[in-house]
């Protein structure tokens, strides 16, 4: 979104490469390097919160008991669009995707790659056994942080009751 709104200002240069001699660079006008500092510092906030939200995904998922890759806390320095939660089994991520889904649960793919490309999921489990089970057993939390703490206690209660 941010590199969309500077390459939309006239005479940004965004988005463009221009090879030069670095006796003719100049530095940027006072304006741009003003809206810079401003999109980097919204940046930063948006991605400080992004952070915050994964660790609060991370410790709902860890208080319900599920399984939540020990990865999930270091994978991109905290920040992470989803969390990955994998169920005992297929039924149980489905129920539980669709109780869940007002909170932002997703079953995000629900299908393995080969599937999307054009196998049929018969084909796909039969050449893909592990990643076809492995995909039908997988929910995502969200961490876009628009759940209020009621929101994220009835999440919470929720996924502790799919995992007993």
């Amino acid at each position: 979104m941010a590199y969309g709104a500077l390459r939309a200002l006239p005479f940004s240069g965004v988005g463009t490469t221009r090879f030069a001699p670095l006796e003719n660079s100049r530095e940027l006008g006072g304006q741009t390097q003003r809206i810079l500092v401003e999109v980097w510092r919204e940046l930063s906030r948006h991605l400080a919160r992004i952070k915050e939200n994964t660790q609060t995904m991370l410790g709902l998922a860890a208080s319900a008991g599920m399984s939540a890759h020990p990865l999930s806390r270091e994978a991109s320095g905290g920040i992470l669009w989803r969390i990955p939660v994998l169920h005992d089994t297929e039924e149980s991520a489905g129920q539980f995707a669709d109780a869940a889904a007002k909170f932002g649960v997703s079953r995000l793919y629900g299908a393995t790659l080969p599937e999307f490309a054009g196998l049929t999921p018969a084909q796909s489990r039969e050449r893909w056994p592990n990643a076809w089970a492995f995909s039908r057993r997988l929910t995502t939390l969200p961490t876009h942080g628009r759940l209020g703490d009621g929101q994220l206690a009835r999440l919470a209660r929720l996924a502790r009751d799919f995992r007993r």
